[in-house]
């Protein structure tokens, strides 16, 4: 049978759903997905599943897209996605599970069941599944000895190794929320070490057999050959796609492995409460709190939220080609589900607008950037604008001034509401600099509605020279990666090195301070009093303060 353009499959799938739509859902949902999702139709290329749970009715929004672009086969509901990070929900539900059995404790320290990870304070069980241990993202660590980890055949052991040789985390355990996906990492070999099985197997006998998810297994086996698995695809820049599909076989924070209706179940026992019994789900949405007394909004594998009032549980997930969002608005028993192998979609956003539409609520905004009028470049006016450090994640933020306001990293707009305060778009953030400063602000505050506030301190703008690039020229090492990075000065520019991989040239962001921009690597030199570098700082988004130190 030929193949139909993907837009014709959609529209034929949706106006049999519009018939079956239930009163509760707003009728009009599947022109609004036609619209979200329609950079993907596209015949030749890969696709999404998309579904939804009402109450225990299951109805299907689109299906369209290649499973496999080498060897051709549509997307549709027996479909093999990776889940991305919505497999931390399973991961954390088998943690969960084992300590309603009373096999372990979530306010166990982790080294009880992990004693050769380092001692740098105490982190818990609990700590761990709602991103406050401090522990560095293993996919940035990796980074360190290689570009990319896309091609590398890593696995929980490979991750394992790399946490036990570090001599620092992020940040005092407890004190702060920083998603990093070793946590996860960790997490299912706790899961290994406690039940004596491996979480693929714990989870199968646990979860996956008695709610009948027969289509979903974790991606933990090298080679694995997955039946009905979609590729994973990425786009190049001349509209084409490569294949994308991880070839590590670490899981925990990722390598679930689901069809949209097994997902659909899972998110159907949180209401049902089948697997895990009463009190359940309460366990699994019960958010962090710091140790600050401040809770955080992430609970166990799960974000937890609100969509016009009302409350709102989701994930989403991306690794390699594969992009996928879960989410369920528990007071109207309603999930969603959207599960793809091409990495065009941005789920994380695209989720929540469709749930909300699908739900007649209203959406969230899609552009955080208020009506701001004209950019202020010189005055007065412009004093808040620059360069400035988060004194807290040692993150560099933009800050660009307007007629009406100001916008941080050109995305998140804030209105002036007067008194030396700046309102976000969204009610959740204000700016505060000093009032009574005529001049350049050297610093701001960053205070949000739960209380919680940040300093952001300005960076010197003073920029090295072509000509006084050497004195950071040189070799570098960091023990905590084993990895060494060389500096060199190519052609009136910084070039960063490492073994075999390809170079790239780092730009001067501030004074002493270089930014890798395919990396997102921000370098922040030390310097001897003769001038020359003598060690530089690595910070990557989610890790902070690799120090290197330089060597012969």
């Amino acid at each position: 049978m030929p193949f139909c353009t993907a837009r014709a499959i959609l529209r034929t799938s949706l106006s049999t759903l519009i018939i079956a739509l239930p009163a509760t859902i707003n009728a009009q949902a599947p022109l609004v997905v036609d619209t979200l999702f329609a950079n993907m139709h596209s015949a030749t290329g890969p696709g999404c599943v998309i579904a939804l749970d009402s109450g225990g009715r299951r109805r299907w929004l689109t299906t369209f897209g290649q499973r496999d672009l080498e060897r051709g086969g549509l997307n549709d509901s027996t479909t093999r996605f990776e889940a991305g990070s919505v497999s931390k929900q399973v991961t954390a539900a088998a943690v969960v599970l084992l300590a309603r059995q009373g096999r372990l404790s979530l306010n166990d320290d982790v080294r009880r069941w992990i004693p050769e990870l380092p001692d740098l304070g105490r982190v818990t069980v609990r700590m761990l599944l709602t991103h406050q241990s401090g522990w560095r993202d293993w996919r940035n660590l990796t980074e360190m000895s290689r570009w990319t980890s896309d091609d590398a055949t890593w696995t929980n052991a490979d991750a394992l190794a790399l946490l036990v040789r570090q001599r620092a985390l992020n940040f005092a355990p407890g004190s702060q929320y920083a998603y990093s996906n070793s946590n996860y990492v960790l997490a299912a070999i706790l899961v290994e070490r406690v039940s004596g099985s491996s979480l693929r197997v714990f989870t199968t006998e646990a979860f996956f057999k008695p709610l009948q998810m027969n289509a979903t297994t974790w991606r933990d086996e090298p080679g694995g050959m997955y039946r009905g698995r979609a590729q994973g695809y990425s786009p190049r820049d001349d509209g084409s796609f490569r294949n994308d599909t991880p070839a590590e076989t670490v899981v925990g924070p990722s390598g679930l492995l689901t069809t949209t209706p097994d997902l659909l179940r899972w998110l159907r026992n949180f209401d049902t409460g089948a697997v895990g019994g009463p009190g359940f789900r309460e366990d699994m949405e019960r958010v962090g709190v710091l140790t600050s007394g401040r809770p955080t909004s992430y609970a166990m594998g799960l974000e937890v939220s609100t969509l016009g009032g009302e409350r709102v549980v989701s994930h989403a997930g991306w690794t390699g080609g594969y992009v996928a969002y879960a989410g369920r608005m528990p007071t109207r028993g309603l999930s969603l589900v959207i599960l793809c192998n091409g990495s065009a979609v941005n789920t994380d956003d695209l989720g929540p607008i469709l749930l909300a539409r699908v739900a007649g609520v209203a959406a969230p905004p899609a552009d955080l950037r208020p009506a701001l009028g004209a950019a202020v470049t010189a005055g007065s006016g412009a004093r808040v604008s620059g360069l400035f450090r988060n004194q807290r994640t040692r993150q560099i933020a933009t800050v660009r001034t307007f007629v009406r306001g100001l916008a941080i990293n050109t995305w998140l707009g804030y209105t002036s509401v007067g008194g030396g305060r700046y309102r976000s778009s969204n009610g959740a953030r204000e700016l505060i600099v000093n009032p009574d400063t005529t001049t350049v602000v050297d610093s701001f505050t960053l205070r949000t509605v739960d209380g919680d506030s940040v300093q952001y301190d300005r960076l010197d703008s003073t920029l090295a020279s072509s000509e006084t690039l050497g004195v950071y020229a040189g070799r570098f090492h960091n023990d905590d990666t084993g990895a060494t990075i060389e500096l060199t000065v190519t052609n009136g520019q910084l070039v960063a090195r490492r073994g075999a991989a390809p170079p790239d040239s780092a730009v001067a962001l501030f004074r002493d301070g270089f930014r890798v921009p395919s990396q997102s690597w921000v370098l922040t030199f030390q310097r001897a009093v003769d001038g020359t570098a003598t060690s530089f700082d690595l910070y990557l988004p989610r890790t902070r303060q690799l120090n290197f130190t330089r060597v012969p």
